[in-house]
């Protein structure tokens, strides 16, 4: 792999449910053709040859490319498809399948295929350097110039870099020239895109997740186990959190040399086949809420409203990272209970009964406020300021000793949110030190809580305060004094070097 991406994703994310929805169909399928298929020395590999792989008894079957890209055009695919490509040519997998899966179906021209680009790009990479006016700056030239690191060459220079290890310039432009004369004689036939049930060659966010369910669905049927709606989701949030663990664990062992990610398909099955998977419980309700958590940031992050081009193409650049990115990886790598536990944090209007084993009895998901106003607001400050907190699972921005939380908060009046933040008294516990609520662009501005709390008509906040031990009631007083609520549009420039 060029890129490891695995410590800016996790299970939750489009690429593992990509896999996922692979993996489930390979199980469903061979169980229509043999209700007794063993599938001991099946497994899943997540980063090793590319976004994942299926291996079958310790041999590559086939190796898949995952780009959640929000573009129908071809040229943004390039580097996806050259790096599976030459990946099978240079390590001569003849006998494994390599696909492209993709978010947005891709707009093929006058019967160009996938394959037929790739030899179109590749035959351009070697005439480039087999044109003796255009080697000394060629991408196979600086592919092997030892002398320039990994981000100071092009992406398919980085490409042919980890594909052909100590190669010399002439030995990768003959090995290429190898490639070129097979697909000019037949259609090279082990790469493609993915064609997904449907017949179109790209899937999105809501629609894989439906795959995935009717996956789970057709297995259920095939085994003869209980088949409803809730049990399909409480089975998909564990197998997500099965592949969060791994990829974690892979994340906190980068420098280790633990090797790829593999996950057996037993593992899978375990999961699939136990009938006690309909039992709700504080641990399915935290990866519930992961599975809407990372769906958000699809969200976010294809919503030119809220983040806008240059943060979009860094977010999937394989070199930069955009802001919320660097934040990202901070809070997607954390188990999904610790997930929940910042949410709670970065949320003091939302009231959480974390008794309740349903995520809707528990609390209201606010996606508007996790997107507009939290992603947002993490996408737009420099991640230097970020004080990541794990003690207290928060994130606040520090700038001139002065503490901001950026939160959830996108909507709402003065009074109302004053009452729901005055009354969520474990959040003010741990909110001494923070002078300034961060909200979206549709957050009110409250300069003083307990005088808006007064407002309200339902309430009285003498008898509240009253209600309370003299030490809350003195804390509640006292944190008033500096606390502010503001819309992040009166924060700019407040938060600087």
């Amino acid at each position: 792999m060029a890129h490891d991406a695995s410590a800016t994703w996790s299970g939750f994310n489009y690429q593992g449910k990509v896999g996922l929805f692979y993996a489930l169909k390979l199980i469903n399928n061979g169980i229509v053709i043999n209700i007794n298929t063993n599938f001991d020395l099946h497994e899943i590999i997540f980063e090793n040859h590319e976004d994942f792989d299926i291996k079958v008894n310790g041999l590559v079957e086939s190796i898949h490319q995952v780009k959640a890209y929000n573009s129908v055009y071809l040229s943004k695919y390039t580097n996806a498809i050259i790096t599976t490509v030459i990946e099978l040519h240079a390590k001569r997998l003849v006998n494994t399948l390599g696909y492209l899966h993709t978010w947005k179906e891709i707009t093929f021209q006058n019967g160009q295929t996938a394959g037929s680009y790739a030899l179109t790009e590749i035959t351009a990479i070697k005439s480039e350097w087999d044109d003796a006016t255009t080697q000394a700056d060629s991408k196979i030239q600086k592919t092997v110039n030892t002398a320039l690191s990994a981000s100071q060459i092009p992406k398919l220079s980085a490409i042919l870099r980890q594909s052909y290890p100590n190669f010399t310039g002439a030995q990768i432009a003959q090995d290429l020239g190898l490639y070129i004369s097979t697909a000019q004689q037949s259609t090279v036939a082990n790469f493609t895109v993915y064609q997904y049930p449907s017949g179109r060659g790209g899937c999105d966010l809501e629609e894989i997740n439906d795959l995935i369910l009717d996956q789970l669905s057709s297995y259920l049927q095939l085994n003869n186990l209980p088949n409803s709606p809730d049990i399909r989701n409480r089975i998909f949030n564990l197998l997500l959190g099965l592949l969060d663990r791994h990829i974690i664990d892979r994340h906190n062992n980068l420098n280790q040399p633990i090797g790829p990610i593999s996950i057996g398909f037993a593992e899978l099955l375990e999961i699939l086949d136990d009938t006690n998977v309909g039992d709700a419980s504080p641990a399915l309700l935290a990866l519930e809420f992961k599975k809407v958590f990372s769906d958000c940031i699809y969200s976010f992050i294809n919503d030119p409203d809220l983040c806008d081009d240059a943060e979009y193409i860094k977010y999937f650049s394989e070199t930069d990272k955009s802001e919320l990115e660097q934040c990202l990886e901070s809070l997607l790598t954390l188990p999904a209970s610790q997930l929940l536990e910042y949410y709670i944090q970065q949320s003091p209007q939302v009231k959480i009964n974390l008794q309740e084993r349903v995520i809707s009895n528990a609390f209201n998901i606010e996606k508007g406020g996790i997107t507009e106003a939290l992603l947002y607001i993490l996408n737009l400050f420099p991640s230097r300021f970020i004080c990541n907190d794990l003690e207290r699972s928060r994130l606040t921005y520090l700038s001139e000793g002065h503490h901001f939380l950026p939160t959830t908060i996108n909507s709402g009046t003065p009074s109302t949110l004053a009452k729901k933040i005055l009354q969520n008294l474990s959040f003010i516990e741990n909110t001494f030190e923070i002078s300034t609520l961060l909200g979206g662009r549709q957050c009110p501005e409250i300069k003083d809580f307990i005088e808006s709390f007064d407002r309200c008509r339902d309430v009285n906040i003498d008898e509240y305060l009253n209600e309370l031990s003299p030490p809350r009631k003195d804390r509640i007083t006292e944190i008033n004094k500096n606390l502010k609520l503001k819309p992040i549009q009166n924060v700019i420039g407040e938060i600087n070097d």
